[in-house]
């Protein structure tokens, strides 16, 4: 099934009755359902992997968790700069730099203070264990290891500007490759945080 978010407004002047998400059949032939309007601009949605939990951003960074039949609203949190699915629901950067784990419905399992001041980017391992996030700070971010949330990271060593996205790499998550604010490719190890290779 595919989902999307309608936007039909300003932040100046916003309509919350048309600001919603969407589940489609695949085909499109088909509305599966429908979260009424009520947040001004989703910028970003997340589904859950089982595709039960969806996780909707505001422009405003106001974030809400429901159910993807339209049936349920769980949580919602404000001051959220980013979030993306994990294997326990999502993780989301606070614009304070905050990092929070929260179940599928949005209730808050882990917090940590990130090396940065906003998270503004994350990336998560194909295994669910490594956790990278970046944002604005004096650092350009670091790995978490999820088997112990918060307290066992490797800091992100070198490399200009700040983190907008990233992937690890697919089979054996040995580097973490990002694009800078800055225009430039990064390339760390994801064991050590050493910059590895950059390209303008």
């Amino acid at each position: 099934d595919v989902i999307v978010a309608q936007t039909d407004t300003s932040l100046a002047n916003p309509v919350y009755k048309t600001n919603g998400w969407t589940v489609w059949s695949s085909d499109g032939s088909k509305r599966l359902a429908k979260e009424p309007g009520w947040q001004s601009g989703i910028r970003s949605l997340e589904v859950t992997d089982d595709g039960n939990s969806v996780l909707a951003i505001s422009a405003l960074g106001y974030a809400s968790i429901s159910s993807t039949d339209d049936r349920h609203s769980y949580g919602s949190w404000r001051d959220v700069s980013e979030g993306i699915p994990d294997l326990s629901g999502f993780a989301l950067g606070g614009v304070t730099g905050t990092i929070h784990l929260v179940n599928p419905k949005g209730v808050q399992v882990r917090r940590w203070p990130s090396n940065d001041d906003r998270v503004t980017a994350f990336a998560l391992s194909h295994d669910g264990r490594w956790l990278a996030s970046g944002g604005v700070g004096a650092s350009p971010g670091a790995i978490w290891d999820l088997t112990n949330p918060g307290r066992t990271h490797v800091a992100l060593r070198g490399g200009q500007g700040e983190i907008e996205s990233a992937s690890f790499s697919p089979l054996d998550v040995t580097f973490l490759l990002a694009t800078s604010s800055e225009g430039t490719l990064n390339l760390w190890d994801r064991e050590t945080g050493d910059l590895v290779a950059s390209v303008s």
